[in-house]
C-alpha cells in the first residue's frame, strides 16, 4: 500500500489498527507523508469517519463470526462508498473460531452463510495462483446487500481459473 500511496498526492489516507505498537510504527515510518494512523477497535467502536473506500485486507479472518458481522454492519452504516476486502470464494462453509486458541485464523467466504453478501463488483486474486494461496480481494458497494435466501447453492467455475467458487448470488 505504501508503494502505491507514495506515487499519489491526491489521496487522503487513514490507517486504522487495534495494535498500538503497529500504529506507532506506521506513524514514525510514514507520518511525514501526511498519512493518518489511528488506534481503534472497529469491532467495539465502528468507524469514526466516512471514507471513499475502506480497504480491509486479511482482517476479518481473525475475528469471531459475530464480530465479523458487527464490522460489516459498521462499514455499511459508515456512509462510506465501497469496501475492498479479503474473501475466500472457493471456500464452502464459514465456521466460527475456537475460543481456546491464541492464534485465530480461518478462511471466510463472504458470499455464503452467515454473511451471504451479493455478488461483488469485481474479484481479484490476492497473490500468485499457487496451491495454498486461495484468497481474493473483492469490491462491494456500501451499504452491503445480503441475499436473503441461499437455497440451492452450487459451485461454479470462474473463467480463467480451475477453481470452483461458491456464492448465494448467481454470477452471470
Amino acid at each position: 500500500m505504501s508503494r502505491f500511496l507514495r506515487t499519489r498526492d491526491d489521496i487522503d489516507y487513514t490507517g486504522i489498527d487495534i495494535v498500538p505498537s503497529l500504529v506507532d510504527h506506521h506513524r514514525k515510518e510514514y507520518g511525514h507523508f501526511g498519512w493518518k494512523f489511528i488506534q481503534r477497535d472497529v469491532v467495539q467502536n465502528g468507524l469514526n469517519d466516512t471514507y471513499d473506500i475502506i480497504v480491509c485486507r486479511m482482517m476479518l479472518q481473525h475475528l469471531y463470526l459475530s464480530d465479523v458481522m458487527r464490522v460489516l454492519v459498521a462499514f455499511s452504516n459508515s456512509g462510506s462508498g465501497y469496501l475492498l476486502t479479503t474473501t475466500f470464494s472457493d471456500h464452502t462453509l464459514n465456521r466460527d473460531l475456537p475460543s481456546t486458541e491464541s492464534y485465530r485464523f480461518r478462511q471466510l467466504n463472504l458470499e455464503v452463510e452467515p454473511f451471504s453478501l451479493s455478488t461483488p463488483l469485481c474479484l481479484n486474486r490476492d497473490g500468485p495462483d499457487e496451491p495454498g494461496n486461495n484468497h481474493f480481494v473483492a469490491l462491494w458497494r456500501l451499504p452491503l446487500e445480503r441475499i436473503r435466501q441461499c437455497a440451492d447453492r452450487k459451485p461454479f467455475p470462474l473463467k480463467g481459473t480451475n477453481r470452483r467458487f461458491h456464492s448465494c448470488a448467481p454470477w452471470a
